[in-house]
């Protein structure tokens, strides 16, 4: 059986060192924006991280070969520095400007003092080129081409020098003009194509990392608002589940495509008849009788209005038990879970059906009264009106006068009532009085 590859052990005083060094020089602060600054910033903790060690390494042979050469003060000048650029970096709480200062400012004064004590002026170029590429990458593109500027005076300071004898070096006393003007310029360019080229590099490292953030920050601005969004449809299809489903009024919900029901509510079991499962099982055609159901395809085909609403229905529907009930029917096309659908609220009006109903059969038997009184009723009468006046004319000075008015006003009185009655119903029935 393998065993697992344990990870290598690191050296315990190097961890304590490095985090000690990244403590120092950034220590953690929350909600820190990983811009190009902080890059550069963590660029140079790790360049303080390693290059201290490998400074002091390097410092213990230079400082031998120095004294071994009678250059004392070049021995301490380079541990002073190194001294100087250990504890700059490794104090806490200093400026990060000052300690970058302070790390430049020591390769300009190496270099400086390579080139006039050791006429080394490959190692001071190459130590001038760091101090450029340093300002480069940790400052902005005005210092990066200050630095370029403190390269140019220091080749013009040599090159004056020189051409005057002012430094009496042993090892720049071999060096003419020209050479050094030769070196010079072939430095310079050197110099000012790598400041160009990291300046480039940074700019458009600056430009990607602030689209980045842009865009890192449209994209938590969107998933935000897709947060809300989502908890206030959550919210919203909550309080649509909860008024769906207690709504006094009964509720449906049908697919316009297979007119198979989607969701229904209380009201509507209590209405029909049928469970929850069972509606689910059932077709809108189901409700309707074999007769209707044309005339329920042709409403379907419908279009709907501006706000997805459609013309009320008036229609008979069939319950479980098999009975008629006649309903109103408010219609309005929705979207349920990214499908066409359709939501009726049903409302039972067979009461006010039959209550219309009732009073319509009641008007007609008040119109065959009406009838009856007015042509059946009063033909009767008209005759005993006029056979009373005719008796009146034929046995007028021999019969009983007031027996034969009495007979008259009697008939009168009969007409004035059938009158009255007649033009009362056909006040209610707005029925016209026909007089003869």
């Amino acid at each position: 059986m393998k065993q697992p590859l344990s990870k290598p052990t690191q050296f315990k005083p190097w961890i304590a060192y490095r985090n000690y060094v990244e403590a120092a020089l950034q220590p953690p602060s929350a909600g820190q924006t990983r811009d190009a600054e902080y890059l550069s910033n963590r660029l140079f903790t790790q360049a303080i991280v390693y290059g201290l060690p490998a400074g002091f390494l390097a410092l213990i042979p230079a400082v031998y070969v120095s004294l071994k050469k009678g250059n004392l003060y070049l021995s301490i000048f380079g541990t002073v520095m190194m001294l100087v650029v250990a504890l700059v970096s490794l104090v806490p709480r200093l400026p990060m400007s000052l300690r970058k200062l302070t790390v430049s400012g020591a390769l300009v004064l190496t270099a400086v003092m390579l080139i006039a004590f050791m006429g080394s002026f490959g190692i001071g170029c190459t130590y001038l080129l760091t101090c450029s590429a340093f300002y480069a990458l940790h400052f902005s593109g005005k210092f990066a081409w200050r630095a370029m500027w403190v390269n140019i005076g220091v080749c013009l300071a040599f090159a004056l020098g020189i051409a005057l004898k002012l430094i009496h070096t042993e090892a720049l006393a071999k060096v003419t003009l020209m050479d050094w003007l030769t070196y010079s310029v072939n430095f310079l360019f050197l110099n000012s194509v790598i400041v160009v080229m990291i300046r480039q590099t940074i700019a458009r490292l600056e430009r990607t990392m602030r689209k980045e953030a842009e865009i890192h920050e449209e994209l938590k601005n969107e998933f935000f608002e897709k947060q809300l969004l989502h908890l206030s449809l959550r919210e919203s299809e909550k309080r649509y589940r909860t008024l769906f489903t207690l709504s006094p009024s009964a509720k449906l919900v049908f697919s316009i495509e297979t007119l198979n029901f989607l969701e229904t509510n209380k009201a509507a079991t209590e209405i029909y008849g049928y469970s929850e499962k069972e509606f689910l099982e059932l077709r809108l055609t189901d409700l309707h009788l074999d007769e209707d159901i044309p005339f329920l395809l042709k409403y379907i085909e419908e279009e709907p209005h501006t706000d997805g609403s459609l013309p009320t229905l008036v229609a008979r529907h069939i319950r479980k038990d098999g009975s008629l009930i006649h309903v109103e029917v408010l219609r309005s096309n929705i979207s349920l879970k990214g499908k066409s659908a359709r939501m009726i609220v049903v409302n039972d009006i067979t009461r006010q059906v039959e209550q219309v109903e009732a009073i319509q059969k009641q008007n007609e038997k008040l119109k065959e009264i009406a009838y009856i009184q007015s042509h059946l009723v009063r033909m009767p009468l008209t005759k005993i009106m006029a056979l009373t006046q005719l008796i009146a004319d034929e046995f007028k000075g021999n019969g009983d006068p007031k027996l034969l008015e009495a007979l008259s006003q009697s008939a009168d009185e009969l007409d004035q009532h059938i009158r009255k009655i007649i033009g009362e119903t056909s006040t209610i029935l707005d029925y016209p009085d026909k007089k003869k």
